[in-house]
């Protein structure tokens, strides 16, 4: 016999293997099913149309969009205010604007969570198409940036998680939106 050696394979816990199947399920049921389940409340209400969006119409609506915010800080603006809020008036920030899309709250939080801690990466279409829609209101009488540039994540934690979610993002959005990603500039 030449080979008088066992060969280790690694060990993959139930729990992760599940986590795995299921993950595969979904990814798999938004990208080839004409109809799927809603990510949110697991109605089988998409249709081939929204497919890409793995949100169903009602659940789109419970979603807690950013309107009439500052357009440097991003914090809500009171009242029918329009323009900078008090604070970036009294005391300009070192940038010039902040472009969020929803309130960090869920379920947005959990999907941020699940994208950042769980690998689930169907999230970045809903998310990048919402952030789009974002910029293209925050810009809409001005021209849009010349580049994106993604937060570094910290070489333990890159080490950690795998991915950095900033880089995904920003390359989603790069493709969305025609504007060139540059991840060597920080």
């Amino acid at each position: 016999m030449l080979f008088n050696h066992k060969i280790k394979f690694p060990t993959v816990t139930t729990r992760f293997f599940i986590e795995q199947c299921k993950r595969l399920k979904t990814s798999l049921q938004h990208s080839f099913l004409p109809d799927a389940d809603c990510y949110l409340c697991m109605n089988n209400v998409l249709s081939a149309q929204n497919a890409a969006m793995i949100i169903c119409a009602d659940c789109h609506q419970r979603l807690a969009l950013l309107n009439n915010t500052c357009p440097v800080c991003s914090l809500p603006l009171t009242g029918y205010s329009q323009g900078c809020c008090g604070q970036c008036l009294k005391n300009a920030p070192p940038y010039s604007r902040t472009v969020s899309a929803f309130y960090y709250k869920p379920p947005v939080s959990d999907f941020i969570t699940s994208l950042k801690f769980n690998h689930q990466y169907q999230l970045l279409p809903v998310l990048c198409h919402y952030l789009y829609s974002a910029v293209c209101n925050q810009y809409k009488n001005d021209q849009l940036p010349s580049q994106l540039i993604p937060v570094p994540l910290h070489p333990k934690r890159l080490t950690q998680r795998g991915f950095n979610q900033a880089q995904l993002i920003t390359k989603q959005l790069s493709s969305l939106s025609g504007i060139k990603m540059n991840s060597h500039v920080v």
